[in-house]
């Protein structure tokens, strides 16, 4: 039931945006990011991303996360990396070993 309903409130309006900016000449590439304790309910829930940009150790906590700070410092540098290189033009590649996927 999670999976569907995701889908519907963050995917449909995601590529909605994209495709707008993809028709007015925009740079896309979307991505999914997943990863955390999979036993969780709100494994790889949305704002999953906030522990890899602001590793801390108030993140340690979250059992949905299920990283370590020294994981999170890892993943995080890995998806900043991609980011950056995005924002510079660039291609984004797959990294599976962090839960990063890239989609079409």
């Amino acid at each position: 039931m999670v999976k569907p309903l995701t889908k519907r409130i963050y995917g449909t309006g995601a590529k909605a945006f994209a495709s707008r900016h993809a028709a007015a000449g925009g740079k896309v590439t979307g991505y999914v990011l997943s990863y955390g304790n999979e036993e969780h309910p709100l494994n790889a829930a949305h704002i999953a991303e906030l522990p890899l940009l602001f590793p801390s150790s108030a993140w340690e906590a979250r059992q949905c996360l299920g990283l370590s700070l020294n994981d999170m410092h890892e993943r995080g540098r890995l998806l900043r990396t991609q980011w950056a290189e995005f924002a510079r033009g660039g291609s984004v590649d797959s990294l599976p070993e962090i839960g990063f996927r890239v989609i079409d």
